[in-house]
């Protein structure tokens, strides 16, 4: 094999695995980087109302149910060689469950800021929504999950496998939310209320993620439709989207996409948490996006 051959096919073999080797490392620094930050001083209340509270928020605005069961005790999302085990663990104090062993403190690190016990970045955790949690339900939240009877639901250990470790470098903010959180930031907490301002906090725990921050959404998997008045919504009224919410068929006749769209839980909202949301969402520009759903 002549030299020109030979340094042809060393660039060849040698580029993937010097790519390869370069995630690997980067990924690697990512999973064992340490944060600190000060953590909220919550006054974690246990009175009936502040539970009922803590239950709707993770059962329906926050979305717990969907990760780790309706019974919190956890799932296991995939497990192969190629992808590795990924686990929404147990969250009760059952055998094999966190809720034992958590602090308050414990708690709200990893709801609000995608961080585990040991300072390190929680894997496909929601907090980019959740971290705009105000203190009080953040605070009823914990009361809620402190308070779940115990479940049993031992998990594998989570194992990162190669075709995941790319996801952990070119998208973290989806893999990883603790590497773009503002861990300093303190979320507003606006009063419950049929407001503007009460249906910008309701869209930003339980609609951005999917719909996007301007709520026009999208056209690839996992985007919602657009939202906004630039979509068929700027034909809707008030009751139309409740009706919506609560059936899950639009006026047009057509039956909402449950694949990614959580209707199941979110047509529990309350009443006046969907008229806030309807408000925020007439407050708003109309998006007109190409390809995205109407």
């Amino acid at each position: 094999m002549s030299r020109k051959a030979k340094f042809v096919l060393a660039i060849f073999l040698g580029g993937p695995l010097a790519l390869a080797t370069l995630i690997y490392v980067v990924s690697e620094v990512q999973l064992n980087r340490v944060y600190t930050f000060p953590g909220a001083d919550l006054v974690i209340p246990d009175d009936e109302a502040s539970l009922a509270r803590g239950q709707h928020l993770v059962e329906t605005v926050g979305g717990c149910v969907d990760c780790h069961g309706y019974a919190l005790s956890g799932r296991l999302d995939f497990d192969n060689p190629y992808m590795g085990t990924l686990v929404a663990p147990n969250l009760t104090s059952g055998r094999g469950g966190i809720g034992s062993s958590y602090t308050p403190a414990d708690w709200e690190r990893s709801i609000r800021h995608g961080v585990g016990r040991d300072g390190r970045a929680l894997v496909g955790v929601s907090a980019v929504t959740l971290h705009n949690l105000s203190d009080t339900d953040t605070a009823a939240m914990i009361a809620y999950l402190q308070s779940l009877p115990p479940r049993n639901g031992q998990w594998p250990e989570r194992k990162l496998g190669p075709l995941t470790r790319p996801f952990l470098v070119f998208f973290p903010g989806e893999m990883l939310p603790a590497t773009v959180i503002d861990h300093e930031a303190r979320p507003d907490a606006p009063a419950p209320g049929v407001t503007v301002a009460y249906g910008h906090y309701l869209v930003f725990l339980a609609c951005v993620e999917c719909h996007k921050e301007d709520l026009g959404g999208g056209s690839e998997p996992g985007e919602g439709m657009n939202i906004t008045t630039g979509g068929n919504l700027g034909q809707w009224t008030e009751a139309d989207f409740i009706k919506t919410l609560r059936t899950g068929r639009t006026p047009e006749g057509e039956f909402l996409e449950t694949t990614y769209m959580p209707q199941d839980r979110l047509r529990h909202l309350t009443e006046d948490e969907l008229r806030a949301i309807w408000l925020y969402i007439q407050s708003l520009p109309p998006v007109y996006r190409e390809n995205a759903r109407p």
